[in-house]
């Protein structure tokens, strides 16, 4: 092989190395790594991570026993002024068969019961 040959073989090389590294740090992102304080895995695989979700469960359990629901609110005279907006749904026909198929290219729904029809000239 000659010199020119593999100088610009290794040019090549060093380029497409360049350009790996240079896409990997510009276009894909490291996995971010999530450290929560006071959350501990205990145990290993599974398990751990089982443990600390019903940690978790447990800690929301306890911070909703202190809510209390006041029904008062719905006897308000400002809830007993709400106005009901609602407009009753009619049931309508569907649509076209094929939503997607250009206007004007819908199969007929009744191709069977189609009859041929004739002109005749006199």
């Amino acid at each position: 092989m000659s010199s020119r040959f593999i100088i610009k073989l290794l040019v090549i090389l060093l380029v497409l190395v360049a350009a790996f590294f240079l896409y990997r740090y510009l276009f894909v992102s490291s996995p971010a790594v999530d450290i929560s304080p006071g959350l501990e895995a205990v145990g290993d695989g599974e398990a751990g991570q089982a443990a600390v979700i019903d940690d978790e469960f447990i800690r929301l359990l306890e911070r909703l026993q202190g809510v209390t629901l006041d029904a008062t609110v719905f006897a308000s005279p400002a809830w007993q002024s709400l106005v009901n907006f609602r407009v009753p749904l009619v049931p309508e026909e569907k649509g076209r068969p094929n939503p997607f198929a250009p206007v004007g290219f819908d199969p007929l729904l009744n191709t069977s019961s189609t009859t041929a029809t004739s002109s005749s000239r006199r």
